[in-house]
């Protein structure tokens, strides 16, 4: 893994203990409260049409997660003495439902959470509330997937409308929010959207048929202390699946949720483990 990324090297961060130790509740330490989930359906974890009323909910954290204690490796690391160590990161996966991030993660032994005003729809760690009741919570990476709803060009023919009820600016506030959290490592996926010309353009580009799935859906990657993500599976195949979709129920939760393939070589391109020594 070292050696496909390159000269990249991860920033420096705080190995502290306790720190690393802290608990995951809130940045109150408490459960949030329904007046703690303040933002309205345009802030909703998922692109799509997310119906209104799931929006007020109490925030909580659900599922098992394992303590952040190291972990020993029987081999000393180059330049050392000594047992090395390594100790997993702390990774918030933000607007999340699905679980699919969160777990791709946990699989190579991180203290992931995700989190979404919704529930998760797999057993794990999930906070269903408020993400920014959880930012300040010492997280050493984030991923995380904004709604586009309000956001992408493939909706340009309602901006008009949008601008004037104030539910762009909305998203877009909510999309500073996360990229300028206290997090070292930060990656904020979107498709194309208005994000490029109101904050900045993408660091990179992404298709799925890039990670082993035969289709097309441009996704966009805002970094932060991170290196671009290496295609990992190039297959054939470029059909638009996805903006081919009939009308459903569930058509928005299925058009926001993260391909597999993606979602595993996020977790084992940027959650190579730090080493910390004794």
């Amino acid at each position: 893994m070292r050696k496909c990324l390159g000269d990249w090297k991860r920033p420096h961060r705080d190995t502290d203990h306790g720190k690393e130790g802290s608990g995951l509740q809130s940045k109150t330490g408490k459960q949030a409260t329904p007046s703690q989930t303040t933002c309205v359906s345009t802030l909703a974890g998922a692109c799509g049409d997310r119906p209104h009323n799931t929006r007020k909910q109490a925030g909580q954290a659900t599922g098992h997660h394992l303590p952040l204690s190291p972990l020993a490796s029987p081999e000393a690391l180059p330049g050392s003495s000594g047992l090395s160590y390594f100790k997993a990161m702390k990774i918030l996966i933000a607007c999340e439902f699905s679980g699919k991030v969160r777990d791709a993660f946990a699989a190579q032994g991180h203290e992931a959470m995700s989190c979404d005003l919704l529930p998760t729809e797999r057993p794990g760690w999930h906070y269903q509330g408020d993400v920014r009741d959880v930012l300040d919570d010492g997280w050493d990476l984030m991923v995380c997937h904004p709604p586009c709803t309000h956001l992408a060009v493939s909706g340009a023919r309602h901006f008009a409308a949008k601008q004037a009820s104030g539910v762009q600016q909305e998203a877009l506030d909510f999309v500073r929010t996360l990229l300028d959290a206290p997090i070292e490592m930060i990656a904020l996926e979107n498709p194309i959207s208005i994000i490029s010309s109101r904050i900045r353009k993408p660091d990179q580009i992404v298709q799925p048929w890039m990670f082993g799935h035969g289709e097309t859906k441009a996704t966009c990657l805002w970094l932060k202390g991170l290196p671009p993500l290496l295609p990992t599976n190039i297959v054939d195949g470029r059909e638009p699946r996805i903006h081919h979709m009939p009308p459903s129920a569930d058509r928005w939760k299925l058009r926001s949720e993260t391909y597999q393939g993606i979602a595993e070589a996020m977790a084992a391109q940027w959650g190579v483990l730090e080493p910390a020594y004794s």
